[in-house]
C-alpha cells in the first residue's frame, strides 16, 4: 500500500486506527499522483498530505493550493502537510547597488524567523571583463559570521579590510525548500519569500574612522534592559559606526579595543549590575575587551545603573569613542513585570514627536491586569498640555490612568505650578517622585521634571533639554489603586542619561539643577513681590541679622534666612547641598565632615580652613568668611546660592548657582561657560563658583536675564 489507514493489532487486540507515512528518495518510490516532499510520499485526498485543515498541499501544488507568499512543508504535530507563510529578510544595513561602502563595513541582515543554511551566504568579489562588457564572480571574500537567533540577525564581519573603490556581491541564496544549499526557515524549511537575494555594492575609496558607538542588548535590540529575576544574566554588543552611519569593525589599519564597566567590586557603592569578569581579569589582558559581553545582576531590587562600553583607538585614528545602556532591577515574586519605556525603539513603545524618556513598571503577581501600551495623543494649538498618555486595561474600561505633559518654560515648582493652573484644587501635599519636586492631589500627581530630548538621531546639534510638568492620574477604582502605587512608586525619569556612579550620575544631577533652578524662581518672584511694595530690591539686612557682607549673603550664612528670608516674608530654598566645598573637580557626593577643608595633594586647590599661621581665620563651621580679615572666600566647586543687590543701584539684584549637569552632548541650564565672581567688587573677597545667574538688570520688577 502507499498510504492510509491500518491498525496495529498486539496480542490479538487492534489499535485505533494510525495513519502512516512512506518514506522516498524520489517521486518514483510513490503511487501514482504522490510526490515526494522532505522524504514522505504525500498527495492525493486520503493521505497525510490531504489533510484540508492544512491545505492539502503539495511541493508540486504549492503555489496553486498555499499562493506564493507561502510554502508547503510537513508539519510533524498533524503528521500532514500544510500551508505556512515563508520567512522574509525584512531588513539589511546594505542596499543593492550601493557606493561609497566602507572597506571596513561588517552587514547586518535581519529575517522574519530562526534561519538555517546561513553558511551558503557569500560574500564574493565582481570583476569587470572589458572584452565582454560584463560583471562576473571571481572569488569568495574570507569572512566570519555571527547569528542571534533571538533577533534571527546575521552579522558577515570580512576578515580583512575590503580593497577600496571595488565592487563586491552578497548572495543570500534561497532556491528550493529544504535544499542544503537555500537559506531556508529552522522550522519549515521553506525559503525566503522573494528567493535569493543579492546585494551588488562598490566601495569607498578609504576605510572609515569611527564617528560614535551604540551599545545594545542582544536579546531585545534596545539600549536598556530590565533584569526581572537576580543573579540573571543577558549580552550586550557595542556597534562602532562612522559618521554616516554606516556599521565598522576593527581592521588592521582603522583598529580600535573595548573596555567595559562596572565590573563587581565590593568596595563599590552599589552592585546593581555588572560585566562578568573581574576588573583584574581585565587588565591581564585576557577580560572584557569583546565586542560582546554577558552582564549579570545583582541582588537589588528596584534599582537603576548604566553600563558603558568604550573603544580605544590603536590604529588609523585616536581618542575612543563611549555609549551608555541603561540597566534596572525589578524582581516579581509571582508573574512578570509589566513595563513601558518611552523613548525611540523599545517593543511597546507607541510612535509620537516628543519621546519624554520616562520608565513605567509595576509587578502583576499574576493578580493584577496587564495594561495595554499607550494611546498616545498630541496636544493641538487650543490644548495647553502637548502630549498624553491613556493606558487602559482592555478587560476593564474602568481601570485606566493617563500622563498629561505640560511645558514649564517659567520653571515653576509643581506646588507654584498647581495654584495657578489648578484654581479649583482641594490643596495639595508635597512630595518627591523619582527625586524630582511633586506635589499630590487625592490620586493626581503633579511632578516637575527635565527632559532631554535625544531624538536618536545621529545629528552633530545638541540635544535639547526641557523642563515639563508631569500631570499623572488614576481612576478611582480598587483594582487600578495597586497598580498606582507602584507606578508612582516606581515611575524612572530620565532613562536615557547615566544612572552610574551613584549620586554622581548624570540623572541624579540633572534633578539636583532642576530643583535649583526652580528655587532661583520662586526667590525671583519674592523678590518681585518685595520691589512691587517698596520700588527696590532689598540689602540683607534686617532687625535682627546683618550680613558679613552688606551687598549680598548666601544660602550658608544664617543672614539668608534670618535678613533676607524676613525680607521677603517666606523660608527661602536652600542648594540640595549647600556647603562651600574644596576639591580637584565637582563630586561633592564624595564629600568628608569638613568639605571646605582640602586635604588632598594639589597645591592649587583653594580652600577656606582656619590655619592662623597663615593669617587666614575663617570660621571653622564652614562659612567660609574671616572675621577677623573681613574675607569671604568660596572654593570653586561649592554649591551654593548667592544673592547680591548693586551697590550703586537697588533696582540690579542678582541671583546666583553652581549647577552639577554639564554636557557635551545635550543641552543644559548652565549659562556661562566660565566661572562667575559677583565678589570680584568687594574688598579682600573672591566667590568665583558659580556657573549661573540671574539679573533684574534690564527688567527691574519683570523678567529676569
Amino acid at each position: 500500500a502507499g498510504t492510509g489507514a491500518a491498525n496495529v493489532e498486539v496480542s490479538s487486540c487492534p489499535s485505533n486506527a494510525l495513519d502512516f507515512g512512506v518514506e522516498c528518495d524520489d517521486a518514483e518510490d510513490c503511487p501514482d499522483g504522490q510526490y515526494c516532499v522532505d522524504g514522505i510520499c504525500t498527495g492525493g485526498t486520503t493521505d497525510p498530505g490531504g489533510n484540508a485543515s492544512c491545505g492539502s498541499c503539495t511541493q508540486a501544488t504549492s503555489d496553486e493550493v498555499c499562493g506564493t507568499s507561502d510554502g508547503c512543508y510537513y508539519d510533524s504535530s498533524q503528521a500532514a502537510y500544510c500551508c505556512e507563510s515563508r520567512p522574509e529578510l525584512t531588513s539589511a544595513n546594505i542596499e543593492d547597488g550601493d557606493t561609497d561602502i566602507c572597506p571596513n563595513s561588517a552587514f547586518l541582515f535581519q529575517f522574519t524567523e530562526d534561519m538555517t543554511g546561513l553558511g551558503n551566504v557569500k560574500l564574493q568579489h565582481v570583476s569587470y571583463n572589458s572584452s565582454t562588457g560584463a560583471y562576473s564572480v571571481v572569488a569568495n571574500i574570507s569572512y566570519s559570521s555571527r547569528f542571534n537567533a533571538t533577533t534571527y540577525q546575521l552579522q558577515m564581519t570580512p576578515s580583512a579590510s575590503l580593497s577600496p573603490s571595488t565592487q563586491y556581491r552578497i548572495r543570500i541564496p534561497s532556491t528550493y525548500d529544504g535544499e542544503s544549499g537555500s537559506v531556508r526557515s529552522l522550522n519549515t524549511g521553506l525559503t525566503l519569500v522573494d528567493g535569493t537575494e543579492d546585494f551588488y555594492f562598490t566601495t569607498a575609496s578609504n576605510t572609515c574612522e569611527p564617528s560614535y558607538t551604540e551599545v545594545l542588548n542582544d536579546d531585545t535590540g534596545e539600549s536598556s534592559y530590565t533584569y526581572t529575576s537576580p543573579n540573571s544574566s543577558t549580552t550586550f554588543t557595542t556597534y562602532v559606526y562612522a559618521s554616516d552611519g554606516q556599521y565598522l569593525v576593527p581592521v588592521d589599519d582603522m583598529d580600535w579595543e573595548y573596555t567595559w564597566e562596572p565590573y563587581y567590586d565590593e568596595e563599590a557603592c552599589d552592585n546593581i549590575a555588572w560585566v562578568d569578569i573581574s576588573a583584574e581579569e581585565d587588565e591581564d589582558g585576557g577580560g572584557a575587551t569583546s565586542e560582546t559581553q554577558t552582564v549579570t545582576s545583582g541582588e537589588e531590587h528596584d534599582e537603576v545603573t548604566t553600563l558603558t562600553a568604550t573603544a580605544t583607538a590603536l590604529a588609523g585614528w585616536s581618542g575612543s569613542l563611549s555609549d551608555d545602556a541603561t540597566l534596572s532591577t525589578f524582581y516579581c515574586n509571582e508573574g512578570e513585570a509589566w513595563e513601558y519605556i518611552d523613548e525611540i525603539g523599545g517593543e511597546q513603545y507607541v510612535t509620537h514627536t516628543y519621546p519624554q524618556h520616562f520608565r513605567l513598571i509595576y509587578c502583576d503577581d499574576d493578580t493584577l491586569p496587564t495594561l495595554n501600551p499607550p494611546v498616545v495623543s498630541e496636544g493641538t494649538t487650543t490644548d495647553d498640555w502637548f502630549l498624553q498618555y491613556l493606558f487602559l486595561n482592555p478587560d476593564d474600561e474602568d481601570q485606566v490612568f493617563s500622563i498629561r505633559v505640560y511645558e514649564n518654560t517659567d520653571h515653576l515648582t509643581p506646588s507654584e505650578w498647581y495654584t495657578q493652573n489648578v484654581p479649583d484644587g482641594s490643596g495639595a501635599d508635597e512630595t518627591t517622585i523619582d527625586g524630582y519636586q511633586a506635589v499630590r492631589d487625592g490620586l493626581t500627581y503633579y511632578v516637575s521634571a527635565s527632559n532631554i530630548d535625544d531624538d536618536g538621531s545621529d545629528s552633530d546639534s545638541l540635544d535639547e533639554l526641557y523642563n515639563n510638568i508631569y500631570l499623572i492620574t488614576f481612576n478611582d477604582e480598587e483594582t487600578l489603586l495597586e497598580i498606582a502605587d507602584q507606578i508612582v512608586e516606581y515611575i524612572r525619569f530620565n532613562w536615557n542619561l547615566s544612572y552610574a556612579e551613584c549620586e554622581g550620575s548624570e540623572k541624579d544631577r540633572l534633578v539636583r539643577d532642576t530643583k535649583r533652578i526652580a528655587d532661583i524662581g520662586t526667590i525671583v518672584s519674592l523678590a518681585n513681590d518685595y520691589y512691587a511694595t517698596n520700588e527696590e530690591y532689598p540689602y540683607p539686612q534686617s532687625d535682627e541679622f546683618g550680613s558679613y557682607i552688606e551687598e549680598l549673603t548666601n544660602s550658608v550664612w544664617s543672614s539668608w534666612q534670618g535678613a533676607l528670608g524676613n525680607l521677603l516674608g517666606q523660608t527661602l530654598p536652600e542648594d540640595p547641598y549647600n556647603f562651600f566645598y574644596a576639591a580637584e573637580e565637582d563630586d561633592p557626593w564624595n564629600a568628608g565632615d569638613t568639605p571646605w577643608d582640602y586635604t588632598g595633594s594639589d597645591t592649587t586647590v583653594g580652600e577656606c580652613e582656619y590655619d592662623p599661621d597663615n593669617n587666614e581665620y575663617y570660621d571653622e563651621d564652614g562659612t567660609c568668611w574671616d572675621s577677623v580679615n573681613s574675607q569671604f572666600y568660596c572654593p570653586e566647586n561649592s554649591h551654593i546660592y548667592l544673592w547680591s543687590v548693586d551697590a550703586t543701584s537697588t533696582d540690579n539684584a542678582s541671583l546666583y548657582a553652581h549647577l552639577e549637569y554639564d554636557s557635551s552632548d545635550t543641552e543644559d541650564y548652565i549659562n556661562s561657560t566660565s566661572t562667575l565672581d559677583p565678589c570680584s567688587g568687594t574688598a579682600n573677597s573672591e566667590c568665583a563658583c558659580f556657573n549661573y545667574s540671574l539679573s533684574s538688570a534690564t527688567d527691574p520688577g519683570g523678567v529676569w536675564q
